[in-house]
């Protein structure tokens, strides 16, 4: 009994100090535009709004391009979004992860050229990013993309902002003018890794090795039953 109150008592101690790490918010506000949605390629309006989640942040919608008759190029859609971290959050294993799901459907009837582009999503100044490049076939594409960057052990108080990134190119060689339209979501994830599960299961695991280690030898001590 008295190991089993010992136990018991490392195991909450455990408990209360996991609980304890993860009590700090990750994020201090909501993400804004620190470079509005743009576009080289024509008038445009644009339905992209800006989400915050448990982990990060996401840019959903669509932006319409109005692009005029005839060869025209530059940039489809640029924008950056930056969502504040807290400073007191703590430390955690983590990583960067960016979910693209998604097309670019550009005005039927033209030729283009094949262009490139990429969506990041990063620390400010600590980086480890998620990058996902981009390509446009003929000025389409269908996306369905989640890319992870590297776990790295993320101490708050360095990094300011998490920040997303969209840069997509666009050329088209002729045809008349139409719509181009680029239809998101973009998910910026900044993920602690699940490590208080991990931590609390190997320490459970640890409790029942030793007490079936302590009943197996106080059976051993009282001999066989009669």
């Amino acid at each position: 009994m008295r190991w089993l109150t010992s136990g018991a008592a490392f195991l909450f101690a455990a408990i209360a100090l996991i609980a304890s790490a993860h009590a700090q918010p990750l994020f201090l506000g909501s993400g804004f535009y620190s470079i509005p949605p743009n576009t080289q390629m024509g008038p445009s309006t644009n339905f992209l709004t800006i989400n915050n989640t448990s982990f990060g942040v996401m840019v959903a919608g669509q932006i319409q391009i109005s692009v005029p008759a005839g060869p025209v190029s530059g940039t489809l859609l640029n924008y950056q979004v930056k969502r504040q971290l807290n400073p007191n959050f703590g430390s955690q294993y983590t990583n960067m992860q960016t979910w693209l799901v998604g097309f670019s459907q550009p005005p039927a009837g033209g030729t283009y050229s094949q262009t490139s582009g990429y969506v990041s999503s990063y620390l400010e100044i600590s980086g480890q990013p998620a990058l996902i490049p981009l390509s446009l076939n003929n000025g389409a594409a269908t996306w369905n993309i989640n890319m992870a960057g590297p776990y790295f052990n993320y101490t708050s108080g360095t990094d300011v902002y998490l920040v997303q990134d969209f840069q997509l190119d666009a050329s088209r060689l002729s045809g008349p003018a139409g719509t181009w339209i680029v239809d998101l979501p973009v998910e910026s994830r900044f993920v602690p890794e699940p490590g208080s599960l991990t931590a609390l299961g190997a320490i459970g695991v640890a409790l029942l090795v030793r007490r079936k280690s302590r009943t197996l030898r106080v059976q051993r001590s009282l001999g066989p039953s009669r």
